[in-house]
């Protein structure tokens, strides 16, 4: 366990807050 785990959780996770905030999105404006 060092920093490269925690980047790769960090990138994990904003990754999955990306997808769906555009999942979101998309859902919004293109129903």
């Amino acid at each position: 366990m060092g920093t490269n785990v925690a980047i790769e959780y960090g990138v994990g996770l904003v990754a999955l807050y990306v997808e769906s905030a555009i999942d979101g999105y998309s859902r919004t404006f293109f129903l």
